[in-house]
């Protein structure tokens, strides 16, 4: 009788520090990506986000929503800041042979693309 009842607080105290641990946890950017109960799912979306993915959230639980819409936020910000830098890098090139192109006109620039 008495193991079965230290085995159930035992088993109360578990439960209760499990609860508490993931009602403490803060669905931030950062803490989604390095969370381990999280981090993949961060991930799921990060990947969604950057390949121009359709958004698939299909978690049940908030914590797993929000950590899925962060992932895919910022895959989606550092495809765009990618992007951007290879249009600008594109453009300088091509500004460049443009400007060459003045001292050769052998040159043959070809613009960006759009």
């Amino acid at each position: 009788m008495i193991k079965q009842t230290v085995q159930g607080l035992i088993l109360i105290v578990l439960l209760s520090a499990c609860n508490r641990t993931n009602l403490a946890f803060e669905p931030t950017a950062e803490n989604c990506k390095n969370h381990p109960s999280f981090e993949s799912i961060y991930s799921s979306g990060w990947s969604s986000g950057f390949n121009s993915g359709s958004h698939n959230n299909i978690y049940q639980d908030e914590n797993s929503r929000k950590c899925y819409e962060w992932g895919y936020t910022i895959g989606k910000m550092k495809k765009s800041e990618l992007d951007l830098q290879k249009q600008r890098s594109d453009s300088f090139i091509y500004q460049s042979c443009l400007s060459n192109q003045l001292l050769n006109p052998n040159i043959i620039c070809t613009p960006p693309a759009p």
